[in-house]
């Protein structure tokens, strides 16, 4: 950063280096910024967006012309033939073995007649199961329809682990990229499992081979010209040499990398990967000339970094997801980011919505209408649950007015709302003789999070699932607490005048919800989404300044 005499406006240099011992070699004081979120995804999608062709640019006419009318898919030609297990059928008169309701029929159809797709699904309305469905409908048609190996993205690992633990029921061919799995069914698809030299021709083998040598030879050369570093210019010229020269040869790896990955790809029904390791494979998908994308989770999903996944190749994109739950996350919780998903919605493009969900007993459900959204079904299952026994109310907010306290780290706490949790959570346990893991604790906060695990007895501390309202979305319990947690005299709320975050600490619970907060001070500050809330609880007389319990005799 400098300013001159004749500027009085400071110049602020920014510069991505990739060099050991850089202070030394300024011969200058350099101040680091640490980027809040994973730094990786971003210096992608930079460099795929600074060098992309703005006149190939796949599915232009919606993302950046604005036009409406969505056109089939160009490989879905006229007249061409479908079938789903064998059995043929049209968009007109669907296979009775897909298992959708009404509003997922219809999505169903939409996304095979639209190029670029929009399927919005509420809380529990079955987003991953329509999504399972149109995937294993494209993969059984794929080689009819010359698609290549279908892509399926999502934003978090979780998230792709259990769509692939679903698919997999229909297919095995399947590569699922990344290291992030955790989960022991899906791990036989992981890339790094499935590496097979037979499959690679020996040429290749031998490049491979070669070049990595080089790449050992230019780093060493490297190396040591760090270590002799005398501070004059030609000394750093030649740094700055040797760097670009590797910096070469290690693209060079990277193509080859790719190559090898095309080989165990191309014969694959699906590739699943998360969107932050998709930036780094738009090459990839390039030499496969994969068609077809379906974005699960797309509403959390930034919009550049949906179009880095894309490429000249793709003519069918699938968005599944809900712009009413978690927007995407930039580092800063100021600065609200707009998905694509959310900001074409917005604009007028058509889409479609899913209206039954499978999730939440009635009264929970009914909570986020009309305050989130202006219809939300019931299916016969959730009218069906069992009442939580020793609770006269399956649905409660305990009212208060106890103060809230700054951490340390600048989180919020309330000691008041952890320990009614907390003797919640025992008697949930202890006398109605629930699994400690039919149980979830939430929260906005973090600070609140380790006030309520400090708050539970000892032996609960790893049994009893305490988590943020952030971390999940996409999950769900039979029994969900939840700690609001804010309470003050000055009327700040924070998270919880953010309708997104509301809708998804609302919408966790199957069996049970119980919630615990200042309900006054909610109400007054955002009356816009409190108010029909607070509407609804008196309706179903389930406010008051204790949990409804009944002791047993």
């Amino acid at each position: 950063m400098r300013s001159t005499s004749n500027a009085p406006h400071l110049r602020l240099s920014v510069q991505i280096v990739k060099q050991y011992n850089i202070g030394n070699a300024y011969n200058r004081p350099l101040i680091m910024f640490q980027a809040p979120v994973f730094f990786e995804p971003y210096l992608r999608v930079h460099n795929y967006l600074s060098t992309c062709s703005t006149e190939k640019f796949s599915m232009r006419r919606y993302i950046v012309d604005g036009q409406m009318e969505i056109r089939p898919p160009a490989y879905m030609k006229p007249g061409v033939q479908l079938s789903f297990n064998i059995k043929p059928f049209t968009l007109d008169k669907l296979p009775e073995d897909l298992h959708l309701n009404e509003s997922q029929k219809t999505a169903f159809k939409e996304a095979l007649s639209r190029e670029f797709s929009i399927i919005q699904g509420p809380p529990g309305t079955g987003k991953t199961h329509l999504s399972v469905q149109l995937v294993n409908s494209l993969i059984q048609n794929a080689k009819a329809l010359g698609t290549g190996p279908i892509i399926v993205l999502t934003y978090t690992n979780n998230s792709l682990d259990k769509f692939l633990v679903k698919i997999s029921r229909y297919t095995q061919e399947i590569l699922r990229f990344g290291s992030q799995s955790r989960d022991p069914q899906i791990s036989k698809f992981n890339l790094r499992t499935m590496i097979k030299p037979e499959l690679l021709p020996p040429r290749l083998k031998r490049i491979w081979w070669l070049v990595n040598c080089e790449h050992k030879k230019e780093f060493q050369n490297l190396q040591g010209l760090y270590a002799n570093f005398d501070g004059s210019e030609e000394s750093y010229q030649d740094i700055l040499a040797a760097q670009e020269k590797l910096n070469q040869v290690a693209e060079r790896i990277e193509t080859l990398r790719m190559v090898f990955q095309f080989f165990l790809a191309r014969d694959k029904d699906l590739l699943a990967m998360t969107t932050t390791c998709a930036a780094r494979h738009n090459f990839l998908f390039r030499l496969l000339q994969s068609k077809c994308v379906l974005f699960e989770e797309a509403a959390e999903i930034q919009e550049a970094h949906i179009v880095a996944c894309l490429t000249p190749h793709t003519e069918h994109v699938i968005l599944v997801g809900d712009h009413k739950q978690l927007q995407p996350f930039s580092g800063s919780s100021k600065v609200p980011q707009i998905s694509l998903f959310e900001r074409l919605i917005v604009a007028g493009l058509p889409y479609s919505r899913l209206n039954l969900q499978y999730r939440m007993r009635p009264c929970i459900s009914e909570l986020l209408v009309p305050s989130i959204y202006d219809e939300l079904l019931c299916s016969e299952s959730v009218k069906e649950y069992e009442d939580i026994r020793l609770m006269s109310k399956n649905l409660y907010f305990v009212q208060h007015n106890q103060p809230e306290h700054r951490t340390s780290d600048m989180s919020v706490e309330n000691l008041y709302e952890a320990g009614v949790l907390a003797k919640l959570t025992e008697f949930l346990i202890q006398k109605a003789q629930y699994k400690h893991s039919d149980i979830v604790i939430l929260s906005p906060y973090n600070g609140q999070i380790e006030c309520i695990k400090n708050a539970l007895p000892q032996n609960y501390r790893s049994t009893v699932q305490v988590a943020s309202v952030d971390s999940f979305q996409g999950l769900e319990a039979n029994i969900v607490l939840l700690s609001l947690v804010r309470s003050n005299l000055s009327g700040r709320i924070g998270f919880l005048q953010q309708a997104n975050r509301v809708c998804v600490a609302l919408s966790r619970a199957r069996w049970a919800l119980y919630i615990v907060g200042n309900m006054t001070i909610l109400e007054d500050s955002f009356p816009k989404i409190w108010s029909p809330i607070v509407k609804r609880l008196k309706e179903n007389n389930a406010i008051g300044e204790a949990f409804p319990t009944i002791i047993s005799t």
